[in-house]
């Protein structure tokens, strides 16, 4: 038998878990209602017969990331944790499935039904890998990342480096909109061609054509001039840990200087 500590430990434990399968279930439901209230505001063209697309599965996964981000998962987060399960943590590509996965491993039914296309996880990872490939391009050989290279106008006088960077692994040429206007991106784009071309003449071809993204330069927030205030100069005696002065104070009075400055 066990002593009454040991029964009050177990009790508090279940009803800890008790308490997370309530709210983890109950978080669940919230998702999916906010998910399916703003899930007709998005309508998908090209979905014929009734056929799940995999677009829609996209929208409705991306509607239940955003009803999931209402909400402050960290309580819920750190409970999970406790127990040995998914914190949530890495949910993006497929959030109801993710959240499914750890309330059944709570021991709770899935009661609620809903009209949301549900992406799996090799779904998730195919869908991933195909967009990513028609944005950035097919990896190289030996590896699964592309290298992306920021580029401005000082570099349109330099095909040498330009003829280097393509040579050496460059996929995606980033042009920031941010900086210098649209001739000299135009002159950009022109002189990362011509390297291309010249490589080729050379027999000196990477394989590829180099993408180039514009990085369009969106609001910023900018501060005005900061008002100059005027005030007293506090200049302190050098102490010790006793509180006693180590040194003198040296000052200079300068009666051109336009504002006072410590030294």
């Amino acid at each position: 038998m066990p002593t009454v500590d040991e029964q009050e430990k177990v009790d508090k434990k279940n009803g800890d878990i008790e308490l997370l399968r309530q709210s983890l279930n109950s978080f669940y439901i919230d998702v999916i209602r906010n998910a399916q209230s703003v899930q007709n505001k998005f309508p998908l063209a090209g979905v014929k017969g009734g056929k799940i697309h995999e677009n829609e599965c996209s929208r409705d996964n991306l509607v239940c990331y955003l009803a999931l981000r209402e909400h402050d998962l960290s309580d819920i987060q750190l409970k999970l944790a406790e127990q040995g399960l998914s914190s949530l943590g890495r949910l993006e590509s497929q959030v109801l499935v993710s959240i499914e996965k750890v309330i059944k491993n709570l021991g709770l039914p899935i009661h609620e039904t809903h009209s949301l296309c549900k992406p799996t996880f090799t779904d998730a990872r195919s869908s991933l890998a195909k967009r990513s490939q028609l944005l950035l391009g097919r990896p190289r050989e030996g590896r699964k990342t592309r290298i992306m290279v920021t580029l401005d106008s000082s570099e349109i006088h330099q095909p040498e480096l330009l003829e280097q960077l393509l040579k050496n692994g460059m996929d995606i040429a980033r042009i920031n909109c941010a900086h210098d206007s649209r001739k000299e991106w135009k002159m950009l784009i022109d002189a990362i061609r011509h390297a291309e071309e010249r490589l080729s003449q050379r027999g000196q071809e990477v394989g590829r054509r180099c993408r180039i993204m514009i990085d369009l330069a969106g609001p910023k927030i900018r501060t005005g001039p900061m008002e100059t205030e005027i005030r007293p100069l506090k200049i302190s005696v050098p102490k010790d840990s006793q509180g006693k002065p180590i040194r003198f104070v040296e000052g200079f009075l300068d009666s051109e200087a336009r504002l006072t400055e410590r030294l």
